[in-house]
């Protein structure tokens, strides 16, 4: 030990069995751990009494300030009386040995500050060509180093960039690569204040809902021990299928709710990352109204299924309107003879027989028979249970797993048939102010999650809310005359709701309404755009003026830059300045939410998801960042704790309490 604290000793040979040139070695702890001191005696070790030559990248300390450390930790000198010059008489022939034992070894420190990955590697491989092979690298330390990417990204994102160089430097050189890194002082809320593995990373509760590739939409803690392929975020901003890590549980945390203007939540650890306008940003970090980045569409699966029209329509009927509880005959009750009709046909589809009753005024109520017994089911009995619905009430019910995995084709056949039952298309009578209203209502919860993200599926952002006037109603509101338009090409309309579509068509096409449909756009794009559009523009010299007369538009200055802007505005300078990262933005697969609350949700199970390639996932459509990009890269990880310290430092400060 090399701070005048002894705190016992560590086998590193033990420590570090089965480590390999081109590992990379993170040595964390919070800080005055001694990261520095600790990492620094094992480059003397290396350099001293295996002979190797070794590089010390300092961007904290100075050269002469790790010399001093160095003669101190050979010579075994007091750093104060080095400091001060004041050595007693039997240090002097200590200093002396330690220089002259120091004259013959090759380590050598390079004190440039905010070195960036690249200028790293250029500065070790130069070393390493001068001394033939390098033994070992230490950076100090990590969060001081620069990031190379200048569009905006955060920090977070520079350090998985830095950490994934460093890892490359590592295999390149074939040798050992130490890197320290400062942990956040969170540990100290903990009682013995102990760092765990789970400090470098980032976690969701276990009903998170992960987008898989195959449609799927499961539970995070049901992924436990497995590696599903999700859907990630690729460099053009649009989604890829991607294989993750193993999924594992991380522990007991404290948590945050993001609440979403589209009604989506995710609840995760306060260092969590998501997508923002600027780029990745800690769930701690939000403030209402920032905007965040979902799926503005869910591409299809690459192996999809498909179902016959009679199957997906009595699915969506009998979701809809149907009951379907055990111990109870299997109805169906509707106003609608086009309804009616279908689900009868498809019931006797499947061996059933279908009777029909008379109900309350225009209402009918189909019974379905046929359906076996309690020991041995069959028809739509059998068919629902397969699909692991059967029995629920009407606020638990969900769509099954198994339609996520079908076609878009498909897709859009069960959202018709839903909308056909509790959906609703409604236009304002002539001479009313107010858009057209399209929305799917439900007592159920999940129910209303699970069409939205079929919804997404088709490439429609819908909102989720709780009705005002209570009883417990959810509503899947689908608002913007692109994304009406799209439901009307996409779903369509079947049964009651075939005219009041046919009507929502006529007020699109209207016109006299242009000017209303153009402010009629809930797809916008964050304000934090135009910085780059100004960026550009400054780059290839481009006035204001001029560009307003490029997109013949009348000179407003940088007025309209206060607003946020539509896809078309963004593509139409991507073309002009001939911008490929502005044409990304404006042809994306994500859709910019608006965070309406960031609040405490106590403490919970939380649960670990990384994807090493695209380092992105779907949490329910809201893009997530990997959990820990340092942990992801490195070979060993190494927690610095010294008990006494923090004895010492809690007695420091109660003594400062009772002294005030």
């Amino acid at each position: 030990d090399i701070t005048g604290v002894p705190t016992g000793f560590i086998d590193l040979d033990r420590m570090t069995a089965g480590l390999q040139p081109g590992d990379l070695i993170i040595i964390a702890a919070r800080p005055s751990m001694g990261k520095t001191s600790f990492a620094i005696n094992i480059a003397e070790h290396v350099a001293l009494n295996e002979g190797l030559p070794v590089a010390v990248f300092s961007m904290e300390m100075g050269a002469a300030q790790l010399a001093v450390r160095v003669v101190g930790s050979i010579g075994r000198i007091n750093q104060g009386h080095l400091r001060t010059g004041k050595l007693t008489p039997d240090e002097w022939p200590r200093l002396t040995e330690a220089i002259e034992k120091l004259r013959h070894v090759s380590l050598y420190i390079d004190e440039t500050p905010g070195l960036t990955p690249a200028e790293l590697r250029a500065n070790a491989r130069r070393l390493a060509r001068q001394c033939g092979k390098l033994g070992l690298i230490v950076v100090d330390y990590l969060q001081l180093m620069s990031g190379s990417n200048s569009d905006g990204e955060n920090r977070a994102t520079e350090l998985g960039e830095i950490s994934r160089g460093l890892k490359m430097l590592a295999k390149e050189l074939q040798c050992p690569v130490i890197a320290l890194s400062q942990l956040n002082r969170g540990v100290e809320q903990r009682t013995d204040k102990r760092p765990m593995m789970s400090d470098l990373r980032e976690c969701v509760t276990g009903d998170t809902l992960v987008c898989l590739a195959d449609g799927r939409r499961v539970p995070i803690q049901e992924l436990v021990g497995t590696q599903p392929e999700v859907w990630a975020l690729d460099a053009q901003q649009r989604l890829v299928p991607a294989r993750a890590d193993i999924v594992w549980r991380v522990g007991n945390r404290p948590v945050y709710e993001v609440r979403l203007a589209s009604g989506r939540t995710l609840v995760a650890t306060a260092d969590h990352r998501l997508l923002g306008a600027q780029g990745w940003v800690a769930i701690a970090a939000l403030r209402k109204g920032d905007r965040l980045a979902i799926a503005r569409r869910i591409p299809q699966p690459a192996h999809a299924t498909a179902w016959p029209e009679e199957h997906l329509a009595l699915l969506a009927h009998l979701i809809g309107d149907g009951s379907y509880l055990d111990g109870q005959p299997l109805r169906y009750a509707t106003s609608s003879d086009e309804n009616a009709a279908i689900v009868t046909r498809a019931a006797e589809a499947m061996g059933c027989t279908v009777r029909r009753y008379p109900g309350r005024g225009r209402w009918w109520q189909l019974l379905i028979r046929g359906n076996g017994n309690r020991w041995q089911t069959k028809g739509v009995n059998a068919w629902l249970r397969g699909l692991g619905v059967y029995g629920q009430r009407s606020r638990e019910k969900r769509i099954p797993q198994e339609a996520f995995t079908l076609n878009d084709e498909c897709v859009a056949v069960l959202l018709r048939h839903l909308w056909a039952t509790d959906g609703a298309i409604h236009i304002r009578p002539h001479g009313q102010k107010g858009s057209p209203r399209v929305y799917f209502s439900t007592a159920s919860r999940g129910l209303a999650h699970d069409v939205a993200a079929l919804l997404l599926r088709l490439g429609i952002v819908a909102r989720i809310r709780l009705s005002r006037t209570g009883g417990g109603v959810w509503t899947v509101d689908i608002s913007g005359a692109e994304q009406l338009k799209r439901f009307l090409e996409t779903a369509g309309a079947f049964g009651p709701r075939v005219e009041p579509a046919q009507r929502l068509a006529e007020w699109l096409g209207r016109g006299s309404d242009a000017p209303r449909r153009r402010q009629f756009n809930v797809d916008t794009l964050p304000k934090a755009i135009f910085d780059r559009i100004r960026r550009v523009m400054r780059e290839k010299g481009v006035s204001h003026r001029q560009m307003a007369q490029w997109r013949g538009t009348a000179y407003g200055g940088t007025s309209h830059f206060r607003f946020s802007p539509s896809r078309s505005v963004v593509a139409d300078y991507a073309q002009r300045l001939g911008d490929e990262a502005l044409l990304n933005w404006a042809q994306s697969d994500l859709f910019w939410d608006t965070v309406v609350a960031v609040e405490p949700a106590g403490e919970r199970e939380v649960f670990d998801l990384t994807v090493p390639d695209r380092a992105s996932w779907l949490a329910d459509g809201i893009v997530s960042h990997n959990s820990g990009a340092i942990e992801q890269d490195a070979d060993i990880i190494m927690f610095i704790y010294r008990d006494e310290h923090l004895v010492l430092e809690d007695l420091r400060r109660a003594t400062k309490i009772v002294a005030r």
